[in-house]
């Protein structure tokens, strides 16, 4: 069981395609409000798939002015967020769509900022952290950049961290975090301990995804040997977690961070508290294949964060807990994930309610489970838990599980536990609960 200082959820800024901020955010969780179109950033008449969960965004090229979106823009206008240096800097690269992930993960740091009330101005710097992950760093000027310090600054793994901490001039921790489908939720374990053990006061955790903007990643996830993005073109829920007919993930995008503080630090600043977390679990299994899924992950995650959670049988059995599971709406993963977790909590498993959120974000990949997090602590926040838009039929390979289905559930609710996993192995599980003193 962790011991140490007490680590809360102050701020949160989600970059998505159904919501941009807190409030859309979660209006469109709580009323199955998706967006998935047919892409329109390039063509994907060579695909299979045919849809993404797209952002509409605004942002200058090279030699454009810096000028704000037209009035009636209602997509991500990256001018409201982002500094103009840092604008032209990455547009003067020429790259089309290139440094989107850094302006995803900045306009979402801004919105956690803001959120949680901090100024950071009157904190000591040295005191207030980043780690807000990309796994691949920003493909598009990796691949057409050439220089390559710049290429390095703005479009590798320590990008992200680096340009939020110079946007807000942080002093403390930055550390560049790469755990694909997982890393959100592996940003929050990194900040989770540097608070815990009194390094840091602050962390802005979190995970940012721009491989939408990128044809080549689209073609190569609809590979068939990879194969794991819908070809449901035609349907209204082209993505249905643990439902007998899905078909696979919508690839999305975005990004999502989260201010973590000290207890303390918080209440003395009278900062609104979402949820406490406590505590966190985390295994890496690449024994069968390095972009496949195991059951042994996923045990293993949940396992190590029972135990350092301290959840006993009486909690399991009695704590009103609802499970925000990775569940991509692929054969595999899915019945593997369910298996696992009827595996760990046995009974108690049955009476959890448990959803996935992708069948309304889209899969958001490295800004996937940041975006699930924020979902679990409005969940505490709101009392109330998202449905799983798209089940209509659960997988009886799935278990009888008690699926959150068709309308937002009101549950007042005391632990959330998040699980994810991402290529290359990483397989983390969270677990967060409504903060009391």
């Amino acid at each position: 069981m962790y011991t140490g200082r007490r680590v809360v959820i102050t701020g949160l800024g989600p970059i998505s395609p159904v919501g941009i901020g807190r409030e859309s955010f979660w209006d469109s969780l709580v009323h199955g409000k998706t967006n998935f179109r047919k892409v329109t950033r390039y063509s994907t008449e060579k695909c299979v798939a045919q849809l993404g969960a797209e952002m509409d965004v605004h942002a200058p090229e090279k030699g454009d002015k810096i000028k704000p979106a037209p009035e009636g823009f209602k997509g991500l206008d990256i001018t409201k967020y982002v500094h103009p240096k840092t604008i032209r800097k990455i547009a003067r690269f020429g790259v089309e769509a290139g440094g989107w992930l850094l302006y995803y993960a900045i306009a979402a740091a801004k919105l956690a900022v803001e959120d949680a009330n901090l100024n950071i101005d009157d904190e000591d710097p040295t005191r207030v952290g980043c780690t807000v992950a990309a796994a691949g760093g920003d493909m598009l000027l990796i691949r057409h950049s050439a220089p390559l310090f710049e290429v390095t600054q703005y479009g590798a793994l320590g990008g992200v961290t680096g340009t939020i901490s110079y946007e807000f001039g942080l002093q403390g921790v930055g550390i560049p975090l790469a755990g694909a489908c997982a890393s959100g939720s592996l940003s929050l374990r990194s900040g989770y301990t540097e608070i815990r053990t009194g390094e840091q006061d602050v962390v802005l955790v979190g995970g940012a995804s721009s491989g939408l903007a990128a044809q080549q990643f689209f073609e190569a996830c609809d590979q068939p040997k990879f194969g794991p993005m819908s070809k449901q073109n035609d349907e209204e829920r082209p993505m249905k977690p643990f439902d007998v007919d899905r078909g696979g993930f919508v690839l999305g995008e975005g990004a999502g961070v989260m201010v973590l503080e000290e207890l303390e630090h918080a209440k003395k600043r009278n900062a609104h508290i979402y949820a406490e977390i406590v505590g966190t679990g985390h295994s890496t299994d690449t024994a069968t294949h390095m972009a496949d899924v195991s059951i042994g992950g996923y045990l293993r995650s949940m396992a190590k964060m029972v135990e350092n959670t301290g959840l006993s049988e009486k909690d399991l059995a009695t704590k009103n807990i609802h499970l925000n599971c990775h569940g991509t709406a692929t054969r595999k993963n899915d019945v593997l994930e369910t298996q696992a977790i009827r595996q760990i909590f046995g009974d108690n498993a049955y009476k959890f309610h448990i959803n996935s959120v992708k069948g309304t974000t889209g899969h958001a990949q490295e800004a996937a489970s940041a975006h699930e997090l924020i979902a679990a602590a409005m969940v505490l926040d709101q009392g109330l838990i998202p449905p799983t838009t798209g089940l209509v039929n659960p997988d009886p390979e799935c278990g009888n599980l008690n699926f959150v289905t068709g309308e937002a559930r009101q549950e007042n609710v005391d632990i959330v536990i998040k699980n994810a996993s991402g290529f290359c192995g990483p397989y983390c599980s969270v677990a967060l609960k409504k903060f009391d003193e």
